[in-house]
């Protein structure tokens, strides 16, 4: 009984957190990104999804020049949202808020699936929805729903992959792997740069599973198999867009560039700062465009993100840490310098991987993508450490247990103030 009080608190909570959406958009409007994202109706939404949003799949022959298989999951997803709400704008804020919801319910699902306790798995989960990449839906734009349906299924991908390798995993699992990979296939997904972000997991934790078992042959064999299903399987699900990219790669893809700017060019412009990688924030040249962004370059957020950094320094460094923690230290320090691009520090080996192949700098030119798992791991570290910390008071003090729960929630406050009030 006490453990299903625990999970009913849990799911309340999941529910409880996402709420400010609801009041994001005053009443009667509705959010629209022009040409690229319009929710005016269905009919219009139906045309955007089928016609717009692809330049590089003719080839496949369905119907307009520019049609994505794939765009009618987007026109599914919103088109729904708008039949339930009973309006656009109340359809709207409809997906806002359940995708949210779905947001934060995928990463506790990861947490636990790494074997985090309740508490650091609630805490990682609010501070990834929380978070500025998340929250405001970039790398693309500032709040593109196309986006949470790949936010939403990321970690709970992730945490399959995680059950399928280390676990002794059925089909039933491999099913759920196909099934999320569809439901992440709609028109925010089916780009390259977040189809490599799931391969980097997926094979770095490959790795990992695969060094810890290396001297048990049986299970190092049994672990091979696990990944060869997950790759088979993955790569099948996106073949009806992967397979049209790759045939006509050089004349869709490689070839095409802005206006007046090269690759190279874009890629110079949008690599990561190194300073802006641990703020877990895109080229600080945004907030002249968007004035919201300020905040979060404000002293009181450079203190409250220092503090995070701290926590996940503390993690880290910990003599009994666990060895999933060094995986994910290891996996932040590779993510945060491909983050960075090509620029300092290490220039010339950064170089040496954007730059080799048109192909890859077309693939990289944004390396704000990258961010997209540097989020993911610094919520699970600073879930980790706050919910041993609590643990610890627990132990020590239980009356002292409530003053650090206030501080928590009034620090993840200040943190995450720009989504209480809809800032985006």
């Amino acid at each position: 009984m006490k453990k299903f009080n625990k999970k009913i608190l849990i799911v309340l909570a999941i529910l409880l957190v996402p709420i400010p959406s609801l009041f994001w958009l005053p009443s009667g409007e509705v959010l629209a990104h022009g040409l690229s994202y319009p929710w005016p109706n269905a009919p219009q939404m139906w045309e955007i999804a089928t016609s717009y949003l692809y330049s590089w799949v003719s080839i496949i022959g369905l119907g307009n020049v520019n049609t994505e298989p794939s765009g009618f999951l987007n026109f599914a997803y919103t088109s729904l949202s708008i039949f339930i709400g009973g309006s656009n704008h109340a359809g709207q804020v409809l997906f806002f808020y359940l995708g949210f919801v779905g947001v934060i319910g995928g990463m506790f699902i990861f947490a636990r699936t790494l074997g985090f306790s309740r508490s650091s798995s609630f805490i990682a989960s609010a501070f990834y929805l929380l978070s500025f990449m998340v929250m405001s839906g970039m790398p693309i734009e500032i709040v593109n729903l196309r986006l949470i349906p790949f936010y939403v299924a990321t970690p709970i991908l992730f945490s399959i992959v995680v059950r399928v390798i280390r676990f002794s995993s059925n089909n039933r699992d491999l099913a759920l792997f196909g099934i999320v990979s569809i439901f992440m296939a709609s028109a925010g997904y089916t780009g390259p740069q977040y189809f490599i972000l799931h391969l980097i997991f997926i094979i770095s934790y490959s790795i990992f599973e695969v060094i810890k078992v290396w001297s048990n042959g049986d299970v190092r064999i049994r672990i091979f198999k696990q990944i060869f299903k997950l790759f088979l399987v993955m790569f099948l699900i996106n073949t009806y867009w992967i397979g049209p990219l790759l045939f006509d790669l050089s004349g869709s893809y490689a070839t095409r560039a802005e206006p007046g700017l090269s690759d190279v060019d874009i890629l110079r412009g949008l690599s990561v700062k190194p300073i802006d990688g641990f703020r877990m924030l895109p080229y600080a040249e945004m907030r002249n465009i968007y004035p919201w962004m300020e905040y979060y370059y404000t002293p009181l957020m450079t203190f409250v993100i220092f503090g995070f950094l701290v926590i996940c320094g503390l993690v880290l460094l910990s003599s009994n840490k666990k060895p999933i923690v060094t995986y994910l230290g290891l996996l932040l320090i590779i993510i945060l310098f491909l983050a960075k691009g090509i620029q300092e520090p290490l220039k010339s080996i950064s170089e040496l991987i954007f730059l080799t192949s048109p192909y890859i700098t077309r693939l990289f030119r944004n390396p704000i993508y990258f961010e997209i798992l540097i989020v993911l791991i610094f919520a699970l570290l600073i879930g980790l450490g706050l919910g041993e910390a609590i643990r610890k008071v627990y132990l020590k003090s239980r009356k002292a247990l409530l003053p650090m729960i206030i501080v928590i929630i009034l620090i993840f406050g200040v943190y995450g103030w720009q989504f209480l009030i809809g800032g985006p």
